[in-house]
């Protein structure tokens, strides 16, 4: 007869050492069925809730739903194992629940089957079927040094204590030089460390230092006994710095595209340094062939939350990885682990291919944003023509756009701006006296760009924008400042400056001729007679709009750079189309110019077929 195990058959082992890593084998057990057993609950030591709490997943009918789900969230890892802390499983074809506890000890962990009121053949029944579904054996401790060491790296470098007390002896010595900033591309030590002592309040359950008497959290006074942790920092400075020397030594390499020119150097973003790449890119695609100056960022992200102003200026940008960003989702940009660049042996390709999706991934974020942009300014002139006077309207109008958060008009102008013409920079940083942005429209030469500084202006009022003396000292700056002249010439390798315009989606067209006459004083004053080449343009944010919807329209045709080509060039001609009013000279872009846009357009359409047109991914 099968009799209970008794306590006093218990005999203390030591069991054996295995090398043999089990981190495949502990995912693949929560993501998939199996015909032992099913997994009904799991235990997770700790999580990327806020203090990284506990989390316990209980749920017999969809628990692989439910762990997905919070992978999808990044709420739990498992590109590890340390989180997992235990297991509780049902046997299938016998019947029975069982506890699997993962011990993380100083070695390695070690998988103990806990259970109450099983007979022995039900126990062993079980770890037989355990062991062949999983791999994993009950009589040995896995050692961390076995298992994958950029999932130790990264929980170390996410500031988790236990993880540097466990692993940090298992890195390669490769990886701890780089650490300890003894690598010859480390000006300092990536992370530092040092032991404080904290308490745990009783009553919110808030971790407060040793010191505290009160907690920070609930004012509570009542707290658990000091225990002291490892206390882990890394230093992002020292990150980039390293990031930096890295890539000064890379040459990028792209089976579609070709870097030259490369040049690394570093500025700050967010109160961070981050380090910026600029290059010529040749791409080849079919028989086409193009070149283009590039900038993209290098940003260490770390522990840290994406800057906005990436997305919200739509920079090119790739993204280091470490710490709690090494399972971040990256679509939309490229990504460089931080791992990867210590230990790769050849970084040349990795840094192509994260510049190649830097390149594309702006264009993907750029559809959404400019589409999410035209629906809007859309809806605007939709109630502008139902409505009547715009002064007359105003709460109903500012819902969509608010003069007093212009702002928002600002980043709807240029993502539209930049999805007719994807070299367009917007600029008007907070605290630089710089216009807006930059509109770069390229030429049917390949080298020639016609730029145009330009400046969003929007209102309400009864006379249109009030475009001040103020404003004409500033359409006098952006057309002769140096600093701006300097970014276009790196941008296009083009010196000159084609005009500055101003775009309102509410003009006084009879204020035109005095704006521009006063302009023009003005810069026959600042250059003592030395008049640069260049044009005012007036643009209406409505004309904006329909050129974006004459694009939607014929994206099929516009795919061809021929007519891509020509396109471009009758914008040009009506960008460069001066009127003459009261004696000055100035370009009124409004709903008329796309007209004839399309009607050039249509009429170029018409000596060819379609089935002649070239298409080409962007």
């Amino acid at each position: 007869m099968t009799r209970f195990r008794s306590e006093e058959e218990f005999q203390e082992r030591q069991p054996e050492p295995a090398e043999e890593p089990i981190v495949g084998k502990v995912e693949n057990l929560l993501v998939e069925d199996n015909e032992e057993f099913r997994v009904v609950g799991v235990d997770f030591a700790e999580s990327e809730l806020p203090e990284n709490s506990r989390l316990r997943v209980k749920n017999e009918r969809s628990i692989y739903r439910d762990i997905h789900s919070l992978r999808e969230e990044n709420l739990v890892s498992f590109d590890g194992i340390s989180e997992v802390s235990k297991l509780y499983l049902k046997d299938i074809r016998h019947g029975g629940k069982f506890r699997v506890e993962l011990t993380h000890g100083v070695e390695g962990v070690e998988f103990d089957l806990k259970t109450n009121h099983k007979l022995d053949e039900q126990r062993n029944r079980f770890k037989q079927g355990f062991t062949a579904v999983t791999g994993i054996e009950f009589d040995k401790i896995y050692e961390y040094g076995s298992q994958d060491e950029e999932y130790l790296f990264n929980r170390i470098l996410a500031g988790r204590g236990t993880a540097y007390d466990n692993y940090y002896d298992e890195l390669s010595d490769e990886v701890q030089e780089v650490l300890e900033g003894e690598s010859e591309e480390t000006g300092n030590a990536l992370i530092s460390t040092e032991v404080e002592a904290f308490k745990t309040c009783s009553q919110c359950s808030e971790k407060n230092p040793a010191s505290k008497e009160e907690c920070t959290e609930c004012g509570a006074e009542d707290f658990s006994d000091p225990v002291e942790e490892t206390v882990v920092e890394v230093n992002d400075t020292s990150v980039a710095t390293y990031i930096q020397n890295r890539l000064d030594d890379v040459s990028p390499a792209h089976p579609k595209r070709d870097f030259t020119a490369w040049d690394v150097g570093d500025r700050t973003m967010a109160n961070r340094k981050i380090v910026e790449t600029s290059f010529s890119l040749t791409d080849s695609e079919g028989r086409r062939t193009t070149s283009s100056y590039q900038e993209v960022d290098v940003i260490p992200q770390g522990n840290h939350p994406r800057p906005g102003t990436v997305n919200n200026y739509l920079l090119q940008c790739v993204y280091v990885t470490y710490g709690e960003s090494a399972s971040a989702d990256d679509e939309g940009y490229g990504r460089l682990p931080l791992y990867e660049i210590i230990t790769a042996d050849e970084l040349d390709a990795l840094v192509g291919n994260a510049l190649h999706n830097a390149i594309l991934g702006v264009k993907d974020r750029l559809i959404s944003k400019a589409g999410d942009a035209h629906e809007e300014a859309t809806e605007y002139f939709g109630l502008v023509d139902e409505l009547g006077p715009m002064h007359e309207n105003k709460d109903e109008l500012e819902e969509i756009y608010d003069p007093s958060n212009d702002n928002y008009f600002e980043k709807h102008l240029f993502y539209l701006l930049k999805r007719l013409y994807p070299q367009t920079e917007r600029w008007g940083r907070i605290g630089e006296r710089e216009a807006d942005g930059a509109l770069i429209v390229p030429e049917e030469d390949p080298s020639d760009y016609y730029v145009a500084t330009y400046d969003a202006k929007l209102s309400h009022r009864e006379d249109g924008y009030d475009l001040s003396s103020e404003e004409e000292d500033q359409a006098t700056r952006y057309i002769l400042t140096e600093d701006e002249r300097d970014a276009i010439e790196n941008k296009t390798g083009d010196e000159g400056l084609s005009a500055h315009i101003l775009i309102s989606q509410n003009f006084d067209d009879s204020d035109f001729s005095r704006i521009a006459g006063h302009v023009q004083e003005n810069i026959a004053t600042y250059t003592e007679g030395d008049d640069p080449d260049h044009t005012l343009v007036f643009m209406e944010f409505r004309a904006v709009v329909k050129l974006y919807d004459l694009l939607d329209e014929y994206w099929w045709a516009l795919r061809d750079t021929r007519i891509r080509g020509r396109f471009d060039s009758y914008v040009i001609d009506e960008l460069n189309d001066e009127q003459t009013q009261d004696g000055e000279l100035f370009v009124h872009f409004d709903s008329n110019s796309v007209d004839n846009i399309r009607e050039n357009l249509i009429g170029r359409l018409e000596s060819y077929d379609r089935e002649q047109l070239e298409y080409y991914p962007e």
